[in-house]
């Protein structure tokens, strides 16, 4: 897949943003770096091959609702429907192992940290009203 190419035209200048698949593809959850992340969860559904039946993926995605608007129409053109479901902020240690997840307490908090313990089996999370 390599990565994918987005157009926007700005004025008179066109301007490329090149996404890589692991920002834009449909894996749960991209590299963590250290520090305080933002994030958004987005639920995708993705059209199996020659049929109409989409299986639903659920995603995080680091950055805003901006970044969202803008990985939404570049899935839009891939044929896969998304859905903005939660947002939070991550506080990351790669020295420790340690993911501390602020988000608002719901249903989402709980997918969120079903997705990050998924991913990253061996760090420890701890989840706070956020």
């Amino acid at each position: 897949m390599g990565s994918w190419l987005h157009k926007r035209l700005l004025g008179r200048h066109s301007v490329k943003t090149t996404y890589p698949v692991s920002v834009m593809g449909t894996q749960a959850l991209p590299a963590l770096k250290d520090g305080h992340l933002p994030f958004i969860l987005v639920n995708l559904r993705i059209k199996k091959e020659d049929t109409e039946v989409r299986t639903d993926k659920t995603v995080i995605r680091l950055g805003s609702d901006l970044e969202y608007q803008s990985l939404s129409r570049s899935w839009a053109n891939e044929g896969i429907q998304s859905f903005h479901i939660g947002e939070g902020e991550f506080s990351v240690s790669k020295a420790r192992k340690n993911i501390e997840i602020l988000s608002r307490c719901g249903d989402s908090h709980k997918l969120i940290y079903h997705i990050v313990q998924e991913s990253l089996p061996d760090y420890h999370l701890t989840w706070k009203d956020g």
